[in-house]
């Protein structure tokens, strides 16, 4: 009985420190979860962000304004860059702008990937 006792304080002293390994690797697993999908936050903001781009764009090109890429770039955060913008006739007579916009995906500091997305929206002529 003695014997069985000391085999199982042994083996005890040996698994003590997995407990500890385990919880790092969860801990690291969930934290890499994590800023996953912050950054899919990020991507749907800079989404939402091009269409009312988009829609500002088209709005102030319907009325006529001569810098309407400034409408357009004025509701995009600042670590979102518009790559292209146009303005072109609709087939109902209004006009469609179209903005491209770069969103970055970060890890940290650093730039792993970029988005590219692109919105349109129509507008009539007033």
């Amino acid at each position: 009985m003695m014997m069985n006792r000391a085999k199982r304080g042994r083996r005890g002293a040996r698994d003590a420190g997995q407990a500890v390994v385990e919880l790092i690797g969860y801990v690291f697993a969930v934290t890499v979860v994590a800023v996953i999908c912050v950054q899919g936050i990020v991507v749907v903001q800079g989404v939402s962000a091009t269409q009312q781009a988009a829609r500002d764009g088209a709005r102030a090109c319907g009325q006529g304004e001569a810098d309407w890429r400034s409408a357009a770039e004025k509701q995009l955060p600042g670590w979102a860059s518009m790559q292209s913008a146009t303005c072109t006739p609709a087939l109902d007579g209004g006009v469609k702008a179209t903005v491209t916009v770069q969103i970055p995906v970060k890890f940290g500091a650093r730039t792993v990937a970029e988005v590219s997305v692109t919105r349109s929206a129509v507008m009539p002529r007033t």
